[in-house]
Formats: C-alpha cells, structure tokens, sequence
C-alpha cells in the first residue's frame, strides 16, 4: 500500500547523504551551487503544495498542505529576523530540521499504521458479513 512512498522516500534519504557527504569534502563554488538548487527545489516543492491547497479535492489534504506551507513560512520568518545568522545558528538549525524529519518519519509510521488498521478492519467486516450470507 505504501511501497511506492517509501521508495520515495528511501530515494530522497540517499540522495540527501550524499549531498551532504561530497558537499563537506566539495568547494566553496560547489557549495553555493548547492544552495541554489535546493533553493530552486524548495520553490518548486512550495508551488506543489500551493497547488494541492487550491486545487485538492480532499479538505483534509488541503489543510495538511496549508499546515506544511504555514511551517516553512514560519521557519524562513524566524531567520530574516535574525540580524546574527551565524555558523552557531545554521548549526543549531540544521540539527532541528534533522530531528524535525525524524519526527515526521515517527508521524508518518503512525500515519501508515492507522491507515492498514483501518483496511484490516474493514476487510474483516466484509469477510464477517461474506460469512453472515452464507
């Protein structure tokens, strides 16, 4: 039922050490390439969930995509205001944003745990009620 996300998201994990392992041994130059593409891909990612927000047919969808869109709003606002970006606060926050997504796998595991009880039950009322005819 959710092979295919967690592919995805086994794909993104990979790609993510890697970045961060040739970008600790890279250059300076190859850094800010970096940058600028995750940058881009994050705008791109911001774009997807505008779109899911307005277009999704689901309510529920479209507040998890508001929900997502309100945190990244509220994360860049945090650092504009802070006059003293420093290595110490890219740190700190790099270390957030690492146990922020082990929070979300933690949510994302419960997530997928509720879904299949909830198949699993409704196979077996099906099943009780295919029983119940016979």
């Amino acid at each position: 039922m959710f092979a295919k996300k967690l592919y995805e998201l086994n794909h993104q994990y990979g790609q993510l050490q890697s970045r961060i392992q040739i970008c600790q041994n890279g250059e300076h130059n190859k850094i800010r390439q970096e940058i600028i593409k995750i940058k881009d891909e994050s705008a791109e990612n911001d774009l997807l969930l505008q779109n899911r927000i307005k277009y999704s047919r689901s309510q529920t969808v479209s507040e998890l995509a508001a929900a997502q869109m309100d945190y990244g709003k509220r994360i860049k606002e945090i650092f504009e205001k802070d006059p003293h970006y420093s290595l110490e606060s890219a740190a700190l926050y790099a270390e957030y944003a690492i146990d922020f997504a082990t929070q979300a796998m933690c949510h994302a595991l419960l997530a997928s745990f509720c879904a299949i009880d909830l198949q699993l039950t409704e196979d077996e009322k099906n099943k009780k009620m295919t029983e119940e005819k016979n």
